[in-house]
């Protein structure tokens, strides 16, 4: 038993962060709990969690840099009898070929460090988070691109390098929404 607890348990570093030159953009976009719990819950509920669990009362803190705790309650059902327990998820932003994706640092369930497992579902993590931020699907052909993300006490800063493309003819005071997040 100790056995396989040290081998799903432990922490694992934070990556390295380094901005590539003209990785500056020129649209930075805040988004707060309000906007980034209910798009994780989302996301994470659209995942195949193991023993067909589900995951509620999901709460967010950032930290300045670009890490995020993640708390909530898993809900299983054991034997036909349910089964809620507190977990926590200490993550990394990061940025990757222009999509925003979460390194876990440290998984906890029902205080018990389970890492290494829950590891294993961060690319279906990243995947379904792909899926929220499409790439070039802007009105206009506007070509963006997620640059940089930072976090700080009150959420996220993402920085997105648009491109908009010139009119052969020129158009005066038209504006477009555009819906990031």
């Amino acid at each position: 038993m100790l056995l396989f607890q040290l081998s799903i348990g432990g922490t694992k570093s934070p990556v390295p962060v380094t901005l590539t030159p003209g990785a500056s953009g020129n649209v930075t976009v805040h988004a707060d709990q309000s906007i980034i719990t209910p798009l994780l819950q989302n996301s994470v509920q659209a995942i195949d969690l193991p023993a067909n669990g589900s995951v509620s009362n999901v709460q967010i803190q950032f930290t300045n840099g670009t890490q995020m705790n993640i708390t909530g309650d898993y809900q299983v059902s054991l034997l036909g009898v349910p089964v809620t327990q507190p977990f926590t998820l200490d993550t990394q932003l990061l940025v990757v070929n222009c999509q925003v994706q979460i390194h876990i640092l440290q998984a906890n369930f029902s205080n018990i460090s389970v890492t290494g497992l829950v590891s294993l579902f961060e690319d279906k993590i990243n995947q379904k988070l792909a899926q929220l931020i499409p790439q070039n699907n802007l009105p206009g052909n506007i070509e963006f691109c997620l640059t940089n993300i930072a976090t700080d006490a009150q959420g996220i800063n993402a920085t997105f390098n648009l491109v908009v493309p010139s009119s052969p003819t020129p158009t005066a005071n038209i504006t477009k929404p555009i819906a990031i997040l």
